[in-house]
């Protein structure tokens, strides 16, 4: 079956036909549907060797990754499993690339020249590559976008999650429940705080700040696995006037090990304590009782967002946070 005749059957035009196989975006949602729904059912094959000559588009996305370690990273894996999706609905390819090997000018450009757009992943504050690429990415005339925790390439179109809303939605939550005693507990990376965790504990003395309470350094506890133990046991030892009813934790692991040493210490989540965990990763979340409220991370979002601004036009060069969602389980107790 041909482009004429599929165009023929659906009572649409040939450059309807050929303009949702180019992915342009000038049809409408329902028309582009339904010429897929056909494409697939008939079984058409495109040509993609003459479609390319055709039409200079080579139908792939590519994404640039720092180093094979990436892979591993949340953002990584949850983003991707979006594009892949919606590159499958869209019938175009994927093409990886690392840089592993160094950036090599001349490597770049031959993966530039198989793909029509590119998603780099920019997960580490220490990935020094990127801007030794800008001026080739700057002067290739395909669109690209940067998943990027961190604004250290400001001119670069990139998008990434609002941590600090993710802190300011934490102590909002608990000031609705009538805590006024908010403590932020964290932990230590071994490589020195992230990007991310300083967005949170930004976020969080912003909340405390909007309401008046007490936004002294000493609300902040940043602490070791090692550590942790011992931190608790100074909150609860707190005389009870000062002692936090909420607890904003930077991690839903760290929440989870939070709540072990409570229990220990006599203490109830949520009767002695309130918790409000960061991620929405649902084996700590749920596997612990009572269920943990938890800041989500749309990591899916990011995916999504990242190939729409690719694909069309006029979101090129957009920079996009996504703000993270509150999810409201039983680990918090209204005062």
């Amino acid at each position: 079956m041909t482009q004429k005749d599929i165009a023929k059957k659906l009572k649409v035009s040939q450059k309807t036909v050929s303009r949702v196989l180019n992915n342009e975006r000038l049809v409408k949602v329902q028309t582009r549907e339904k010429i897929l729904r056909e494409l697939q059912a008939s079984g058409y094959v495109l040509n993609k060797n003459a479609h390319n000559l055709a039409t200079g588009r080579q139908n792939a996305i590519g994404l640039l990754i720092p180093n094979r370690a990436t892979m591993d990273s949340i953002y990584f894996l949850s983003s991707l499993q979006e594009i892949v999706m919606e590159t499958e609905r869209l019938h175009q390819d994927v093409v990886f690339h690392t840089l592993d090997e160094g950036p090599g000018k001349e490597t770049l450009s031959r993966f530039l020249n198989q793909i029509d757009g590119l998603i780099i992943y920019h997960v580490e504050e220490g990935f020094t590559q990127l801007p030794k690429l800008t001026g080739i990415l700057q002067k290739s005339s395909k669109p690209f976008i940067v998943i990027q925790v961190a604004p250290s390439l400001k001119d670069l179109p990139c998008i990434s999650i609002d941590n600090f809303s993710g802190g300011l939605q934490a102590v909002e939550h608990l000031y609705e429940l009538g805590h006024r005693q908010i403590y932020c507990v964290s932990q230590r990376l071994r490589q020195g705080e992230s990007y991310e965790y300083r967005e949170r504990y930004r976020g969080f003395f912003a909340g405390l700040n909007k309401y008046g309470l007490a936004r002294d350094k000493s609300r902040l506890m940043i602490l070791a696995d090692d550590e942790l133990s011992a931190g608790i046991g100074r909150l609860v030892a707190l005389p009870k006037e000062r002692r936090p009813t909420g607890l904003f934790i930077n991690s839903d692991r760290f929440a989870r090990l939070t709540v072990f040493e409570l229990l220990k210490l006599g203490m109830s989540v949520p009767g002695d304590f309130s918790l409000i965990g960061f991620n929405d990763f649902l084996p700590f979340t749920q596997m612990i009782h009572p269920y943990l409220t938890s800041v989500r991370q749309p990591f899916h979002k990011l995916g999504k967002a990242a190939l729409n601004c690719i694909n069309d036009p006029s979101l090129n060069n957009s920079s996009i946070l996504i703000k993270p969602e509150l999810i409201v389980r039983e680990s918090c107790r209204k005062l």
